[in-house]
């Protein structure tokens, strides 16, 4: 009895250094859980931040683009004069656009390499031409030139315009404002979940992306990614956004 009593305190003392143990542990645990939790608030916070300035660096870019126009679908041909290929434009949409009206008018992107062989002719035709940029000195004038444009764009092709080649004649002409990366990406990502919403309009104004169910429904903004989630939720739930 005495060897079994001995025994049994002997378990006991065991059992409560142990329990000392584990006490200790769920205890340093917690104190994990808790540093855990603040980082992960530190990194929310510091995620939103970067979001937050993301969002104001895209809207302050695209305010910098507020007096351009970008015509997409215009030929290119090496060694040619942007400057005269928008006055050619502008004078077929009957707007006159004189030299003090301009800063400045350019083609976006890196050069093409063009084909010196005639029998590679073909392959520089193949290539899309690219955006013809033109910035404007003042917004009114961009304004008109855009409306006027956007008007005429559905009548008129590279031909009309007494451009290009007879193997890019009947290339359509589309006059757009001039976007940021961030922007186009919103733009293209709205068009495809506003036609799989069957949401009818969609379309840019002031470097903004609007929405439109129907005739008659107000215009939802559309400015993040997270907006498109939002529409796609209330799609699925046959809800409507405001």
């Amino acid at each position: 009895m005495r060897l079994i009593r001995e025994t049994v305190g002997e378990i006991k003392s065991q059992m409560m250094s142990l329990t000392d143990h584990i006490e200790k542990c769920n205890l340093r645990l917690d104190e994990y859980d808790t540093k855990l939790e603040r980082q992960e608030k530190r990194i929310l916070t510091l995620e939103y931040a970067i979001t937050e300035i993301k969002d104001r660096l895209n809207t302050n870019a695209q305010s910098q683009l507020r007096n351009e126009v970008e015509i997409v679908g215009v030929p290119e041909t090496p060694n040619e004069n942007p400057a005269h290929t928008f006055r050619v434009i502008s004078q077929k949409l009957g707007i006159p656009i004189e030299e003090y009206d301009l800063d400045f008018t350019i083609r976006a992107g890196p050069p093409r390499k063009h084909s010196q062989n005639i029998d590679n002719a073909e392959d520089n035709s193949q290539q899309p031409p690219r955006p013809l940029i033109a910035r404007f000195l003042s917004r009114n004038k961009r304004d008109e030139f855009l409306k006027v444009g956007k008007m005429k764009q559905r009548s008129f092709n590279a031909q009309d315009m007494g451009l290009g080649s007879a193997a890019n004649k009947n290339i359509d002409i589309y006059f757009n404002e001039r976007l940021t990366q961030e922007n186009r990406h919103l733009f293209r990502a709205a068009r495809q979940q506003t036609k799989a919403c069957g949401y009818k309009y969609c379309w840019i104004k002031n470097g903004v992306v609007y929405i439109r169910k129907q005739e008659g429904n107000p215009a939802i903004a559309i400015k993040k990614q997270e907006d498109l989630h939002q529409l796609h939720n209330a799609f699925n739930n046959n809800q409507t956004i405001s």
